[in-house]
């Protein structure tokens, strides 16, 4: 959307010596556990994730990222250029997800809080000890060992709530699989940690009916364009680099 222009915003100092950190490939894992599902169960993420899995595909351009953090007017949530402004918006996330058609009849999904024993639950996982559970992540790995591979339900399912069913644990795989790619890839933290808080998140698009995760994801990208504006070099939203990358 462009506006028109109201002023140069005030830019802030960054240290240029840090190159600015991006999602910039797919995690070889996560890669394996897309190609491993099939188009079957790729259709299945595909009803609750719409295109967004496309981001898998593409190549973030790290540089024009960097360049655009110097318009970016955090108190309005733009980019100020000389003349004009421009922001990312919702119809433009919402079309690019094929989200566009419902979403005025959604509601948002915004992240709770969420228990350690919850976690476990959303999962169909038995309690393990992991100690970055503490403090609120988990590894893609971690994932991945449990639900990316199809014999792994024979080598973990002593530690898996599917009551020994091959197909229950697919469907709690795909579960695992939405988590996994949105705490990579849609909502990344430095060090691939993945928030458990999207396991609620996860929930709600599959348990429940109009619920649309597109203002999340444009609430994040603005949080990432104001954070690496004031120095922090790590851009926490893999979305924003494919719409204006």
């Amino acid at each position: 959307m462009v506006h028109p222009g109201r002023g140069k915003c005030q830019k802030r100092k960054r240290d240029l010596n840090v190159p600015l950190q991006v999602v910039d490939c797919t995690p070889l894992r996560l890669w394996a556990w897309w190609n491993d599902m099939g188009l079957i169960e790729q259709g299945i993420i595909f009803k609750y994730l719409g295109f967004l899995t496309r981001i898998m595909q593409v190549e973030p351009k790290r540089d024009v990222i960097e360049a655009l953090l110097s318009f970016w007017d955090p108190t309005n949530n733009v980019f100020r250029f000389s003349n004009f402004e421009m922001t990312p918006t919702l119809e433009e996330i919402a079309g690019f997800t094929e989200f566009g058609v419902r979403l005025h009849h959604q509601r948002l999904i915004a992240p709770r809080g969420i228990s350690i024993n919850k976690f476990f639950q959303h999962l169909s996982i038995c309690k393990v000890k992991e100690k970055s559970l503490d403090k609120g992540w988990i590894s893609l790995q971690f994932l991945y060992d449990r639900y990316g591979r199809e014999d792994e339900f024979k080598k973990f399912g002593r530690t898996l709530n599917n009551k020994g069913s091959f197909e229950t644990w697919k469907e709690h795989r795909h579960f695992a699989f939405m988590v996994a790619f949105l705490g990579t890839m849609v909502f990344p933290r430095s060090g691939r940690k993945i928030n458990i808080l999207l396991t609620g998140v996860v929930n709600v698009l599959i348990e429940k009916k109009n619920y649309t995760i597109v203002p999340m994801i444009l609430a994040d990208i603005y949080r990432a364009l104001t954070v690496c504006q004031k120095g922090k070099r790590f851009f926490e939203d893999a979305t924003y680099c494919f719409n204006y990358g």
